[in-house]
């Protein structure tokens, strides 16, 4: 038997208080908040619990020991603001989020709850976005040794959000915030070391944290090195082979920007690869594969064509994605028009059609189509369309 969990049955018989300590226990870990979503779900499954009633008798305990001026009152007031904040037992609630990091923040000086008050007044969450807000909790609690705030205060210094760029500072902060092994922290340095000014600019010091950080399991730091080994950033010498190895640790991760790349390095050697990698990405929300794989299967690379599946990726990339949307659109304009993987329906092909011209970028190529195009809604169908 896992002797935390029996630790915790024994020591604990409240679902309240053993929901309490897995909530502090992943943030003492550094855990993201996703992270400890899908812990507390877990926990939620195992243990049978309604998250409701969790809720519910979370708040119950609050208001009883608040009552009676309890010293220890204060101490659900970050797990309530987090249950609010994702929506655990009760519906996503930015006011009341802000409101319970507030008072755990302001009553607690919990250093946990004073950097999600700075993420709050950073992003607006709540209340009305306000940076020097946001630098001033972000502060408290990265003195308070919070890695997370660390970071968060580094990135403030950087960009000059609530106080002046400091680059400097910025150093002072991420080298905090990554020498107590907090993974974004170790990223965050790297990319430092990789984009600062000329004076603190170190490809090879950007090439070791990214390698720290990749060396702990994070797929976006793998994918970062890979990046490093494959265009020579830190290394004497490009070592492809070592790059591909990190980006298919981070693509067994399901890391789509990983996927990508790795479809994007076999799409001339092995095509059906390359597809597979595309596909993968793209089921993962990756902008660019989407666009990719309709390409795939409209030309019959790596797999049969299939204008159906085309046609539904070319949609998605022109509706939900910036990236490639005007391309999108453009294909989207053909495939209406001819009747390939959908019905004909010239209104349709009209609309994308003013989608795409308002990109303002095209191709002698596209001239040439979107010309025939408009000669065809002026004069019929009779006017023949290339492509």
């Amino acid at each position: 038997m896992n002797i935390l969990k029996l630790f915790i049955d024994s020591y604990w018989t409240s679902p309240t208080d053993q929901l309490l300590y897995i909530f502090n226990k992943s943030n003492n870990e550094l855990k993201s908040d996703e992270e400890i979503v899908k812990i507390v779900e877990e926990w939620l499954k195992q243990k049978n619990y309604s998250a409701s009633d969790c809720f519910a008798r979370t708040l119950e305990h609050y208001q009883r020991q608040h009552q009676h001026r309890h010293k220890n009152r204060y101490r659900y007031a970050a797990l309530l603001a987090f249950l609010y904040r994702w929506g655990i037992g009760t519906r996503i609630d930015p006011q009341k989020t802000f409101y319970w990091y507030t008072l755990a923040a302001e009553k607690l000086r919990d250093p946990l709850a004073q950097n999600e008050l700075g993420w709050c007044y950073s992003e607006g969450f709540g209340t009305k976005q306000d940076h020097k807000a946001a630098f001033k909790w972000f502060f408290r609690s990265a003195e308070a040794g919070n890695a997370i705030a660390a970071m968060n205060l580094g990135q403030c210094y950087f960009y000059g959000e609530g106080t002046s760029i400091d680059d400097a500072k910025a150093l002072h902060w991420y080298e905090i915030s990554a020498r107590k092994n907090y993974l974004n922290g170790q990223i965050q340095l790297a990319q430092f070391y990789r984009c600062a000014s000329k004076p603190y600019r170190s490809t090879r010091l950007a090439k070791h944290w990214y390698e720290k950080a990749a060396n702990s399991g994070s797929p976006e730091a793998q994918v970062e090195l890979g990046f490093c080994y494959y265009h020579a950033i830190g290394v004497s010498k490009q070592l492809k082979e070592h790059a591909i190895e990190w980006y298919k640790k981070a693509a067994k991760q399901d890391y789509p920007r990983a996927q990508a790349l790795l479809a994007k390095y076999y799409l001339h050697t092995e095509p059906s690869l390359s597809f597979k990698y595309y596909l993968r990405a793209a089921n993962n929300g990756y902008p660019h594969a989407k666009k990719r794989l309709a390409d795939f299967y409209a030309q019959g690379i790596g797999t049969k064509v299939n204008h159906v599946r085309a046609f539904y990726w070319y949609r998605q990339c022109a509706v939900n994605n910036k990236e490639d949307h005007e391309r999108a659109a453009l294909r989207l304009v053909r495939y209406f028009d001819k009747g390939y993987g959908t019905q004909v329906d010239l209104h349709e092909a009209i609309k994308w059609f003013r989608v795409f011209q308002e990109s303002g970028e095209m191709s002698f190529d596209d001239v040439k189509w979107c010309n025939q195009f408009r000669l065809k809604l002026q004069y019929g169908k009779h006017i023949p369309i290339v492509g």
